[in-house]
């Protein structure tokens, strides 16, 4: 009898067990609701790939985190934003926008803007997300070539690199 009572609480905890696993609960969502958000940047009309797009909510009662969503450009230009983490998106409202563009993407300390689009209290770049997944329109940064820092070591770069290294194991 007390082998059947151990057996049968063994059981219903090795079930509890299973059921957590195989469906979880899931984590709740953290902060504001968030909306997919993708964009794109082009400098002098060309897609700009390795550059850090960070929105400044107005809003400042929310989460640091919601405050702040970010995403690096790929090499198409292409971005989509992360406020907690894998591309998450934003939360709703409205956003001053900033640019860093780093001359070397394995030491980015140096901007290839020279700072002129790192400023929320200052940029020209502003945008609003409704409460729905949104693609916005091409944020196009125009800028004197002579004003704009050579690359170093571009994301183009460090993709070729990676891939050398790859093909060299």
């Amino acid at each position: 009898m007390e082998n059947n009572r151990l057996l049968i609480g063994f059981a219903l905890v090795l079930l509890l067990i299973v059921g957590w696993v195989y469906f979880p609960w899931g984590e709740p969502a953290l902060g504001a609701p968030k909306y997919s958000v993708n964009g794109m940047v082009t400098v002098n009309g060309e897609p700009a790939g390795g550059v850090t797009v960070r929105f400044y909510h107005k809003d400042k009662s929310l989460m640091p985190q919601d405050q702040m969503p970010v995403a690096m450009t790929n090499e198409l230009g292409s971005f989509e934003l992360s406020s907690f983490g894998g591309a998450d998106g934003a939360a709703a409202g409205e956003y001053a926008v900033t640019f860093y563009w780093p001359v070397n993407m394995m030491m980015p300390n140096k901007d290839r803007f020279q700072g002129r689009f790192n400023n929320p209290k200052s940029s020209k770049f502003t945008v609003s997300i409704p409460e729905k997944a949104t693609t916005l329109s091409p944020m196009e940064i125009e800028i004197p070539s002579e004003q704009l820092l050579p690359s170093e070591f571009s994301l183009q770069d460090m993709q070729a690199a990676a891939k050398a290294g790859k093909q060299g194991i």
